[in-house]
This record gives structure tokens, C-alpha cells and sequence, in this order.
């Protein structure tokens, strides 16, 4: 029972990280990588993205619709799923904008679950003729209310897929939340944030899987990469640090301890009681072995390896590579901010030496000059 449970815990901890070469069926086309018992990814080879579903029999839910030619991928894909159709839709960034997988599946009655900030007037001019469309909200969970908030709007962005948006006044149905909502299609709990604040777009949304510990961050984070921060659609290098930290502390780290193969004896009159562990101090052995047995070196696992998490970009990672690329940025901002107020520019700061062990991310350069940008003090002394 423990080897059967122990090899679980190992392919979660690993990632399912598979590349896009290993995502391909026999005649090249990409297919459907099963993360957990139903989350999934769909690598796309030609443009690097990742098309993520939640597929359930209730319904399956759709991260980031795609225009063509991902769109036709995308429809092929799910046939070979054993779930319902597509029934809601998340955009993770606040890019309003109608894609034609967005249309395809609003026609098939899908709805898009939309966090308010994607949608507030503040934050995108009302585009001429447009009209608030009613939510469905039906069969729903959120903070909203049954009926939603759904009013329309319109602002720059930069989506991934730049040339296949139609700026015109969308009309499908949506259900806006204000902060958070869950789904339950066959009692699964998804739990769905909006960020409150700016990130790598100016309204972010996550989506986290607790039962088969799966964490859906679209273009927040992307292994090996600083964010490629969208300030057209009102992103911050600054406010991105304070967000992805806001992502990794909604995700809880308490399982259940796993008993030794031979538990050792007790003393009599000793009581047993089920174990926890929480936090980075607790991990999984990936080796059995006795004790001081160095053939049977331990290698651990750490609960935040054990967090797959689905980008909409790049390999599938885990939740310790996002505390680890959280780390870096945390420490490139501090560097920044320490060489502007010693009067350094920050072209002199990151030509030196002290900003080398930042730039082992990529996309270095834009994302710490961006950094530089929002760290730097006005001019003249006006106020920002």
C-alpha cells in the first residue's frame, strides 16, 4: 500500500514535466498530458503555449480559449477526454478580448468566469456601443452573488496571441466574482482568486485544485523565467512579487504523515497518533532503506515539490521552482533599490557583478528594467 501511495506522491512531486516533443502523438499532433485525475495540459509545439483544462463529468473547465489554429488542436484534444463538454472559461490575465475559442465555446453554452477587475470601468474605457451582458450565474458558487457583476468594458493589452484579437463589443455569457468563487462539479473543489490588486496584467486570476494538490497559474509564472510584465494592460514588476507571494500562500502545505515500512516498537503503554507535517522542514523519502544505509541514500521531497503547477507557458513545474524564482526577484528588487539610493544608476547596477546571480532567469533585462523603472524616484521630486 505505501510503494502504491509512495509512487503517487512521486509523480505529483515531480511536475509531469513533460516537454512538448513528448507531448506528441505518433502522427505530430500535440495531445492532452494528464497532470492528475483531472487536470490536464495541452502543450502546443508551434508557439510554446499551454492550453489547461479541469475535465470532469460534470463539465470541464477551460483555462485561456485559444484562437485557430490552437482552437481546432484544442476541439481534436478533447474528444479523447472522458468528460463532459467544456462548460466554463477563465481568462488569466485581464486581457478582454474575443478569441475565436472564446466564440466556439460561448455558442455551446459555456460561460466565462471573469474576476471584477477584469471587468471595472476604472480599469477599461467603455468601448462605443457596447452593453453590460448578463451573467449566468446558475449552478455557480462565488462571492458575488447568484446573479454576478457584470459590467462591460475594454483596455490595451498584449495578449499571447496578439494577432488574432477582434477588438469589438464582446457578447457571450459571463459570470463576474469579485475576489474568489468555487466550482464542485463531482464534488471536486476548484477554487478560483482574483487577484485584488495589479500583477503581470492589471487583473490576474489562479485557480487551485486541493484534493490532487494542482495549481493553475497562467502567465504569472513560467519555470526558468522572469514575467513578462504587460504594463499596456496595467501589469507591475513590483506588484508581481507581492502577487505571486499572495499565490503560494493560498496554497496549503499539511498532509498526512506516511508510517515507516516497520514502524518502530513502542514502549508499552505508549499511545499512537497520525502524524502531520507542514511546512519545507516536512518531506518524502523518495528511497526506503535503513537507516545509515548509504547504498540507500534518502533523497527527499519537499511538500512544495509535491504542488504541480500548470503554466500557460513552458514545462509544467511545481510549487518550490515558483518560491525560488519569488526568492530571486525578491532579492533583484532589494539589490536595485539599495544601488538607487547609494546614487547608482541602474545601467551600472545591472552591468555589475552583484546583479550576476539574478540573471540565471530569463528574460532578465525587460523584467529588471521594468523593476528600475518603478523603483526609480520621480524627477524633480514629483510626486508618482
Amino acid at each position: 500500500m505505501k510503494r502504491v501511495l509512495l509512487a503517487s506522491v512521486l509523480l505529483i512531486a515531480t511536475g509531469y514535466a513533460q516537454s512538448t516533443d513528448e507531448a506528441l502523438s505518433p502522427g505530430g499532433e500535440p495531445y492532452f498530458v494528464q497532470v492528475s485525475g483531472h487536470c490536464y495540459v495541452l502543450p502546443v509545439e508551434e508557439n510554446g503555449e499551454n492550453i489547461a483544462v479541469v475535465a470532469t463529468k460534470q463539465g470541464t473547465l477551460l483555462f485561456d480559449p485559444p484562437p485557430e489554429p490552437d482552437l481546432s488542436i484544442l476541439i481534436e484534444s478533447l474528444k479523447t477526454l472522458n468528460a463532459a463538454p467544456v462548460r466554463w472559461m477563465i481568462n488569466t490575465g485581464s486581457y478582454f478580448l474575443q478569441t475565436d475559442g472564446l466564440e466556439y465555446f460561448s455558442e455551446l453554452d459555456a460561460v466565462l468566469l471573469a474576476g471584477f477587475r477584469q471587468y471595472a470601468p476604472a480599469a477599461h474605457p467603455e468601448p462605443p456601443g457596447a452593453d453590460p451582458v448578463a451573467g449566468h450565474g446558475r449552478g455557480l458558487r462565488g462571492d458575488s452573488g447568484p446573479d454576478g457583476i457584470s459590467p462591460s468594458g475594454w483596455g490595451e493589452s498584449s495578449p499571447a496571441y496578439p494577432d488574432t484579437i477582434r477588438i469589438e463589443s464582446p457578447v457571450y455569457p459571463r459570470f463576474v466574482f469579485k475576489e474568489r468563487m468555487y466550482l464542485y462539479p463531482e464534488d471536486l473543489e476548484i477554487r478560483i482568486r482574483a487577484l485584488p490588486h495589479a500583477a503581470r496584467t492589471e487583473a490576474d486570476i489562479f485557480a487551485y485544485v486541493p484534493a490532487e494538490k494542482v495549481l493553475f497559474a497562467g502567465r504569472l509564472f513560467e519555470p526558468s523565467y522572469y514575467p513578462d510584465i504587460d504594463v499596456s494592460a496595467g501589469g507591475s514588476a513590483l506588484k508581481w512579487i507581492d502577487a505571486l507571494e499572495e499565490v503560494i500562500d493560498s496554497v496549503p502545505l499539511l498532509i498526512s504523515a506516511i508510517p515507516p515500512d516497520e514502524p518502530e516498537e513502542e514502549e508499552e503503554g505508549a499511545e499512537s497518533e497520525p502524524g502531520f507535517m507542514e511546512g519545507e522542514d516536512a518531506a518524502i523519502s523518495r528511497k526506503g532503506g535503513p537507516a545509515g544505509d548509504e547504498s540507500q541514500e534518502e533523497e527527499e521531497i519537499t511538500l512544495e515539490e509535491m504542488i504541480a503547477v500548470i503554466p500557460a507557458r513552458g514545462e509544467v513545474s511545481n510549487l518550490l521552482m515558483m518560491k525560488e524564482l519569488l526568492d530571486t526577484a525578491g532579492k533583484l528588487r532589494n539589490g536595485i533599490s539599495r544601488a538607487l539610493k547609494s546614487g547608482r544608476s541602474c545601467e551600472q547596477y545591472l552591468d555589475s557583478p552583484a546583479s550576476y546571480p539574478y540573471q540565471t532567469y530569463g528574460n532578465f533585462y525587460p523584467f529588471a528594467a521594468q523593476l528600475c523603472k518603478e523603483l526609480s524616484p520621480p524627477p524633480n521630486g514629483e510626486s508618482m
